[in-house]
């Protein structure tokens, strides 16, 4: 019986918070009374502070001291909230506009990397195994970077973090242009840029959130896009750029484009404040978010698991099939396209599985199980015929299969772990497939140095791919049951 009381009294209690957090209108309310609800039970002092909050809005300020059936008292000093209603619209279409931006220049160049790995191979004297680190450093230090930039831009706001990012990377990657070592790289374009790019792309995907309600899907959608675009515009820009200078002054070219996100970042125009008088608040944010108790749950072990094998896999063609395709004897103009027909179909994916994902009833873990084992499969083979064709072909399915990865993976989340742990699992999925990025390429290169030939490294990166999805087709049921536990 108590712990039936405790439970109901928690759920209240939440329902008050999250109402008093949750303001309906864009007008400012400005309730400042002393209300006495020592005589009304938990669910009647729960309708009167929902009324008033419904019928105003803005912020709410109250001092609340409610007593549950059972005579345990809550107190609730103080809960003050101020909060805006997103536009849907307005000014947000230009932060969709600015964020599609951000995203065309960190992911164009991240997915770009592999056109500047045969040059520096060649003029740094080193391994393709040390050099692809260089990448791997950028692309696993963005993503690992990811729950910590949520903690900054939850204290500082998106418009700062973005602006100090793009401020950073170009520092970063200016820098680099004196680089006469892979160890060098390693710390300015690999660590310092890709902690650089993680502070523009993480504010970059949030702010669509408060920007948007009603049409929030359609304009995460078209934000997210921009990483495709810039995968398909990057790769000949920087191929260009390369063979009309040096790999040297294309890093500064890249380094005043990416300069420009802090133009597109100052476009992050900050809406009403949300705020609220809770004790500590901010000390515990890095906290909340790295919640090391979902490592309790065999559910989010199996997602952290995929996602991590999942990540050191899709990585190697990113980084490697223009590489292969002029080692296969195909012509050095056309290979370079292999990565924007890569990056196109991964936009169309994009889409597409968001209209998929849209449709009633619609599983998106079978969806990503699917999509997973048809991309590793066709990686595994995709060095079977060494004809241009087949290469673009597979560039192709590649693009449009892993793009499920990036847009179902926080629905998958929120379908197996609920909405209330979405920030907390995603952050740490984060911190999971950024360590595999770093570690994945690397030990393709590795391989290439060894055996002289792509094939082993294709290999293997279409098995991790497969294993991702092949531990996730039971998932659903192993949720199920571990539900039913608790």
């Amino acid at each position: 019986m108590q712990d039936n009381n405790s439970s109901s009294l928690n759920e209240e209690e939440n329902n008050i918070l999250l109402i008093s957090q949750h303001i309906h209108k864009n007008d400012e309310i400005k309730l400042n009374e002393r209300h006495d609800y020592k005589k009304l039970s938990f669910n009647e002092a729960y309708v009167v502070m929902k009324n008033k909050i419904d019928t105003t809005a803005g912020s709410y300020t109250d001092d609340v001291d409610v007593h549950n059936d059972a005579n345990t008292a809550i107190h609730i000093k103080s809960i003050q909230a101020n909060a805006t209603i997103p536009p849907d619209g307005g000014w947000g279409w230009v932060v969709v506009a600015a964020s599609f931006c951000c995203n065309l220049a960190v992911d164009g160049i991240i997915y770009s990397f592999g056109i500047f790995l045969p040059i520096l191979v060649e003029k740094l004297g080193s391994s393709k195994a040390k050099v692809s680190l260089i990448g791997s450093l950028l692309s696993g230090s963005y993503l690992a970077a990811g729950p910590f930039v949520s903690a900054l831009a939850n204290r500082y706001g998106f418009r700062m973090i973005t602006i100090v990012g793009a401020v950073l990377s170009c520092i970063a990657f200016f820098i680099s242009s004196f680089a006469t070592d892979v160890e060098f790289l390693y710390i300015t374009y690999g660590i310092l840029g890709g902690i650089g790019f993680g502070l523009i792309f993480v504010p970059a995907v949030i702010v669509i959130g408060f920007y948007f309600e009603k049409w929030r899907a359609l304009a995460t959608g078209i934000a997210v896009c921009g990483s495709g675009v810039g995968t398909f515009i990057m790769a000949p820009l920087s191929a260009w750029l390369i063979e009309q200078y040096t790999w040297k002054h294309a890093m500064i070219i890249q380094a005043g484009f990416i300069l420009n996100c802090a133009v597109f970042g100052s476009l992050f125009r900050p809406l009403q404040q949300i705020s609220a008088e809770v004790p500590k608040a901010m000390t515990h944010t890095i906290a909340t978010v790295l919640d090391i108790s979902l490592m309790k749950s065999v559910t989010f072990i199996i997602l952290a698991l995929s996602g991590f094998l999942t990540s050191m896999g899709m990585y190697t063609p990113f980084m490697y099939i223009n590489d292969r395709a002029i080692k296969l004897n195909i012509n050095e103009s056309s290979a370079i396209w292999l990565i924007s027909v890569l990056g196109i179909a991964n936009t169309i994916g994009r889409v597409g599985f968001g209209l998929l994902i849209s449709i009633p009833n619609t599983n998106a873990v079978l969806i990503n199980n699917i999509s997973l084992t048809l991309c590793g499969a066709c990686t595994m083979f995709s060095g079977l015929f060494p004809y241009v064709e087949y290469q673009f072909f597979y560039a192709s399915i590649f693009g449009l299969t892993i793009a499920c990865f990036s847009s179902l993976r926080t629905i998958i989340i929120v379908d197996l772990l609920g909405l209330e742990k979405l920030t907390n699992a995603f952050g740490l999925l984060l911190l999971f497939q950024g360590i595999a990025a770093v570690v994945g390429p690397p030990l393709a290169g590795y391989s290439v140095d060894i055996t002289g030939s792509y094939d082993l490294s294709f290999y293997i990166s279409g098995a991790l791919i497969i294993i991702s999805a092949a531990i996730c087709y039971p998932i659903e049921m192993i949720n199920k049951s571990e539900k039913k536990q608790t």
